[in-house]
């Protein structure tokens, strides 16, 4: 589930914001992988007067991978009014991330808002904020988020643990039934044995009725 906030203004200064995740913890190929995060900020392009509206059909765009522990950190920023920054690298470059609170004066007013700013490696800038109520939804999806990914993890650990107890069930089966096979094995020698005896006693008699 999406949560996307458009953001644009008469100055075609603004942007649209989407937030989504992955809370899956297996790849396609069936390997073991992290739940994700992701959120995409685009430009806005254009501003209709007429519907009050902007466009971002086309605009620049950038899509940024957050982790579980990212998103902590940002949840701790939107309750406690903090800011943090995250470095990430990838082959075209580096994407510096800025998240935190922004006071500004709006007439005799003192107005707070949450900037997310993020710069990509060619240093172009993508910006968009979030007032106080945005943020209580933002938070409220970040947990929501959160929650599900855990369940997610908490399924597959649970999963993994079934799994490996099967085998060793199994194991201790083919154990027990290997045991079990060499124990007749056993038997049987000691049912050669006895009838072997009993072929000497038979000879040691027969000697006996000839004296």
């Amino acid at each position: 589930m999406p949560l996307t906030l458009y953001k644009s203004n008469e100055k075609v200064a603004g942007s649209l914001v989407s937030w989504s995740f992955d809370s899956r913890t297996l790849d396609q190929e069936g390997n073991k992988k992290d739940p994700s995060f992701y959120c995409r900020i685009v430009k806005q392009v254009s501003w209709n007067k007429t519907k009050r509206i902007g466009s971002f059909s086309g605009g620049d765009s950038l899509a940024i991978k957050f982790t579980l522990f990212e998103i902590g950190k940002i949840l701790k920023c939107l309750r406690n009014k903090e800011s943090v920054s995250f470095f990430h690298s990838s082959q075209r470059g580096d994407t510096k991330i800025n998240f935190g609170p922004y006071n500004f004066q709006s007439g005799e007013k003192e107005v707070t808002v949450f900037v997310l700013q993020a710069k990509n490696p060619d240093d172009e800038v993508f910006k968009t904020n979030f007032s106080l109520d945005e943020a209580v939804v933002l938070d409220q999806w970040f947990q929501f988020a959160l929650d599900h990914c855990f369940t997610a993890l908490y399924s597959q650990d649970k999963k993994n643990l079934e799994a490996h107890s099967k085998d060793n069930k199994n194991v201790n089966k083919n154990k027990k039934s290997k045991k079990d096979t060499e124990d007749l094995d056993d038997e049987d020698d000691f049912e050669g044995l006895e009838s072997q005896d009993g072929d000497d006693e038979t000879d040691f008699n027969t000697k006996d009725d000839l004296f």
